[in-house]
């Protein structure tokens, strides 16, 4: 015999011991022991008890068990894992079988049941699933079944009512449903029954066995009522439900596809609408509408109308549109050739106010803003003052700014009237000298060479509409 019960004795048993043929007992509960339990041991010839339980044992039990002498087995409260090996079968002479508290896996073996002196049958606490084994019915010296805290399912055998001695059945706390059978009643040995805390549906049976019974047996099924209960779910059979579920399942099935249309519908027309917005932004944002005054329209506006139907006019920088805006008011958009386009032809007052070069310079620093028209704003102001064409007068390479530049530059005594007066065109003569030096004024900072030292557009209209009140008195242009 070996007899270690209760004590502190740690690691594995060496599995030499299973081996040892003459064992008739071993009894070790109680310890610290771990690693896995040797196969041996059941397989002895002379073992009749084997009691392992409350240690750290790992592992799995052996597949191959024949210990026809083996009357009690016992192994719960370990860290045991693996199915319950349909082996267990082979122990002819068992009574006692105790599997709780470890971590099997898998289904409970039918072939348990073929034992016909199994009186005791525990493996609560594990993760035991399936259903409960019709062959139940079979192993009539069972007095005691504990199954619970698993995840057994289906429905209680109804041949498990005809076991003749059972006095304890502990089902609880598994996935169990179905009604209850009316057959307990008549189980007189039956003393102690739980199957509180599963799925079971219906009344709770009245008469008989059931008077032994209190509610704590049926506690945590809410498809059950008490046969107090004026109404009560009708247990439906697994026919009946199979149809229910289908019908169900079918119904969802139509309004989760119908679900689907309706939000495929409205995705695809919400996306399309804003691709198009999109597209409508994107496009305008690729331009800038410079205001300077207070308009009615937008930039999408003035986008409407670029199109072949109202070109009134080309040039060489660029094409003019007629547009006619939303509030009715007709205007003349015109559209610049942008950088990277080739085209630098003359025949237009903007581009005509350089030679080649200048057309190259101009070209890398046009842009659709406000600084480009400035500039080109500034060469008319000066064809105004000087009566001069901006090209073509001045000898080659020579335009009006430079020709004006290259005049006041060589002045003896260079102010802002000694220069109206070195370029002023002489069909001037009369008009106030104030407007015109303001308007030349106006016109040199507009052609400065670097476009941050240019004015805005909004500038060059303030000094227009504002000239200096200082010089107000200067006298009338005589030439």
């Amino acid at each position: 015999m070996l007899i270690l019960m209760e004590n502190f004795f740690i690691g594995p048993i060496p599995s030499q011991l299973g081996e040892c043929k003459s064992l008739i007992r071993v009894r070790v509960s109680k310890n610290y022991l771990s690693g896995t339990i040797p196969a041996g041991f059941f397989n002895l010839p002379l073992l009749d008890m084997l009691e392992l339980s409350d240690n750290w044992f790992a592992g799995e039990l052996p597949a191959r068990i024949s210990g026809e002498t083996i009357t009690y087995l016992s192994v719960s409260n370990n860290k045991l894992t693996g199915e319950i090996p349909p082996a267990i079968g082979n122990l002819a002479s068992l009574v006692f079988l105790s599997l709780d508290f470890n971590h099997f896996t898998g289904f409970i073996p039918g072939q348990i049941f073929h034992l016909n002196k199994l009186s005791k049958f525990s493996a609560s606490s594990n993760n035991i699933t399936g259903e409960i084994p019709p062959s139940i019915c079979q192993c009539e010296s069972l007095s005691a079944i504990d199954f619970s805290q698993n995840n057994l399912y289906g429905q209680i055998p109804l041949h498990l009512t005809k076991l003749p001695i059972l006095g304890v059945l502990n089902l609880s706390r598994n996935l169990l449903s179905g009604p209850i059978p009316n057959e307990f009643a008549s189980m007189t040995s039956l003393n102690q029954l739980d199957l509180s805390y599963n799925d079971f549906s219906g009344r709770v049976p009245t008469g008989g066995q059931f008077q032994a019974f209190n509610s704590s047996s049926f506690a945590g099924n809410p498809k059950l009522c008490s046969s107090h209960n004026q109404t009560c779910p009708v247990y439906q059979t697994p026919k009946d439900s199979f149809k229910k579920q289908h019908a169900a399942s079918f119904s969802t099935t139509k309004v989760i596809v119908t679900v689907i249309v309706v939000v495929t519908v409205f995705a695809v027309i919400t996306l399309t609408c804003m691709r198009i917005r999109g597209k409508r932004l994107e496009k305008s944002r690729a331009w800038k509408l410079t205001t300077f005054q207070r308009l009615d329209f937008k930039a999408e506006d003035v986008l409407e109308c670029l199109k072949e139907e109202n070109v009134i006019g080309k040039g060489g920088a660029g094409i003019v549109y007629r547009g006619s805006m939303p509030n009715g008011i007709e205007v003349a958009i015109k559209r610049l050739v942008g950088r990277g386009s080739g085209r630098c032809d003359h025949g237009s007052l903007i581009i005509s106010m350089f030679n080649s070069d200048s057309c190259t310079e101009y070209a890398y620093t046009l842009k659709v803003d406000e600084k480009s028209d400035v500039y080109s704003f500034g060469v008319v102001l000066l064809e105004l003052v000087a009566g001069r064409k901006p090209v073509g007068e001045f000898g080659d390479g020579v335009d009006i700014v430079r020709w004006v530049k290259k005049t006041i530059s060589e002045l003896a005594h260079p102010s802002d009237t000694a220069s109206v007066l070195a370029v002023i065109d002489q069909r001037l003569n009369g008009y106030p000298l104030t407007s015109v030096v303001n308007l030349f004024k106006i016109a040199m900072m507009c052609v400065e060479d670097e476009s941050v030292e240019r004015p805005t557009m909004r500038e060059v209209v303030h000094m227009l509409t504002n000239p200096p009140q200082s010089a107000a008195a200067l006298p009338l242009l005589t030439l």
